[in-house]
C-alpha cells in the first residue's frame, strides 16, 4: 500500500496541473447534456417563468441567502468568498440538463439549499441580535422558511396519510431468504419493479430492473433487457437459450411477477423449487 499522504492523491484530481481533468473526464461520460433555460419553470402545469417559480418553491430563501451574501459582516469575508462559488450549482442546473431525467437536476439544487442554509442562518442570528425589532423580523423569517417544510414533516408523521407498503413481511422474508442462501453472483429473473423485494433488499443482481430508475441514468439496453426478462418468466419458447446467454440461476414467482405475466406453472416443470412462502416462490434453474 502506498505511504503517499491522502493530500498528494487529491493533487491527482485538483492540482495545478492536471486541473481536476480526470475528475472531469469521468464525469462527461456519464453526462448528459441539455439546454434548457428555466429548468422546469416553465413545464407543464406551472408556466410560471423562473423568478415565480424559483419563489413558490423556495420562499424567502433567495433573497436571504442574497443578503447574507451582500451584507457585509453576516459571515466572515473569506466564508462569503469561499462561498460564492456554490451558486453556480443553483445557476447552472437552471440552464442545463445532466441527465435524461430533468428532475434529476435536483441533485445540484439540493447542495446549493445546503449549504446555503448556513448563510441564512447567520442572517437570522444577525437580525436576531438587533434589538427587538430584529428579532421579531427573524423570528418571522424563520417561520417563513420552516412552514413548508414543516408541514411536510407533519404530514410523512400522520400515517393516516401515509399508508402505501413498499414491500410486506413476506417480501422482506424472501429476500432475507436469497440474501442468505444464494451465491453472491447469482443473477435472478424478477418482475421489473421498485418494490420487487428480491431486486430491492436482497443484494442480488437481477437481469432487469425497474425501468423508470434504468431510463433515468441512461443506459441504453434496459429495453432489450426488460423484454429478455419477461420471455423468461412467461416460460417463452426463447426462455432456455435467455437463461443460459444471459447466465440466470434463479426465477421468482411473486405477486409481482404473476401480475407482469409470469407462467409459475412453466417454472413449476423447468425449474427446482428452493423456497415457497408468503405467495413467493423461488426456482433454481436446472
Amino acid at each position: 500500500m502506498s505511504r503517499r499522504r491522502p493530500g498528494r492523491l487529491w493533487l491527482f484530481f485538483y492540482g495545478r496541473r492536471r486541473r481536476g481533468f480526470p475528475a472531469l473526464l469521468v464525469g462527461l461520460v456519464f453526462a448528459r447534456l441539455r439546454w434548457l433555460p428555466g429548468w422546469l419553470a416553465d413545464f407543464p402545469p406551472h408556466h410560471d417563468g423562473p423568478p415565480w417559480f424559483w419563489l413558490k418553491n423556495t420562499g424567502l430563501f433567495i433573497p436571504s441567502l442574497v443578503a447574507a451574501q451582500l451584507w457585509a459582516g453576516t459571515v466572515p469575508a473569506t466564508f462569503a468568498v469561499r462561498f460564492a462559488p456554490v451558486w453556480l450549482w443553483f445557476l447552472v442546473p437552471n440552464f442545463w440538463v445532466f441527465q435524461p431525467w430533468e428532475w434529476d437536476n435536483t441533485k445540484f439544487f439540493m447542495f446549493w439549499f445546503l449549504f446555503g442554509a448556513l448563510m441564512v442562518g447567520a442572517l437570522l442570528v444577525r437580525l436576531a441580535s438587533r434589538g427587538v425589532e430584529g428579532a421579531v423580523l427573524a423570528a418571522a423569517l424563520a417561520l417563513v422558511l420552516c412552514l413548508s417544510g414543516g408541514l411536510d414533516l407533519a404530514r410523512a408523521l400522520d400515517r393516516s396519510q401515509m399508508t402505501a407498503t413498499f414491500i410486506d413481511s413476506d417480501g422482506l422474508a424472501v429476500a432475507a431468504w436469497a440474501r442468505d442462501h444464494t451465491p453472491p453472483k447469482a443473477i435472478f429473473a424478477v418482475a421489473p419493479q421498485h418494490n420487487e423485494p428480491v431486486a430491492a433488499l436482497a443484494g442480488r443482481r437481477v437481469l432487469a430492473g425497474y425501468g423508470g430508475w434504468l431510463w433515468s441514468y441512461g443506459l441504453s439496453d434496459w429495453i432489450p433487457r426488460t423484454d429478455e426478462e419477461k420471455k423468461i418468466l412467461a416460460g417463452d419458447p426463447a426462455a432456455p437459450e435467455l437463461v443460459r446467454r444471459e447466465h440466470v440461476g434463479y426465477v421468482v414467482i411473486g405477486p409481482q411477477e404473476l401480475a407482469f405475466g409470469a407462467n409459475a406453472g412453466y417454472w413449476s416443470a423447468h425449474g427446482e423449487i428452493v423456497y415457497r412462502a408468503g405467495g413467493y416462490t423461488v426456482f433454481r434453474i436446472r
